[in-house]
């Protein structure tokens, strides 16, 4: 799954933006943290380990975002499939919006 997900969001058509994609793992999750450390990542990625803590199903974005910077973020989950052109959609989408939207969620698929 992890290498599906990688390879998806290097596809994402950011331009004339670069991307920065945190991926935050648990820094006691050795299973992840060796399959990150046998892929190519590009430049645009950035493994972000989460101290141990609760829940344990996700590795508290909130985490990742005291990392972020830039104008817009978004959050994936692992078992995301995001299409190439849905990050320039979506901040097409917002840039339309009243300027006191500060976020959106969009429709999820399953």
């Amino acid at each position: 799954m992890l290498a599906d997900l990688v390879a998806r969001l290097a596809r994402l058509d950011t331009r004339p933006t670069p991307c920065k994609v945190l991926l935050l793992v648990e820094a006691d999750d050795e299973d992840t943290r060796r399959a990150l450390g046998a892929l190519s990542l590009g430049p645009q990625f950035e493994m972000v380990l989460i101290p141990p803590g609760k829940p344990r199903t996700k590795p508290r974005p909130q985490r990742g975002l005291a990392r972020a910077s830039g104008e817009f973020w978004v959050i994936f989950d692992a078992e995301d499939r995001p299409e190439p052109a849905q990050l320039r959609k979506a901040v097409a989408g917002v840039r339309s919006l009243a300027p006191w939207v500060v976020c959106v969620q969009a429709e999820l698929q399953y």
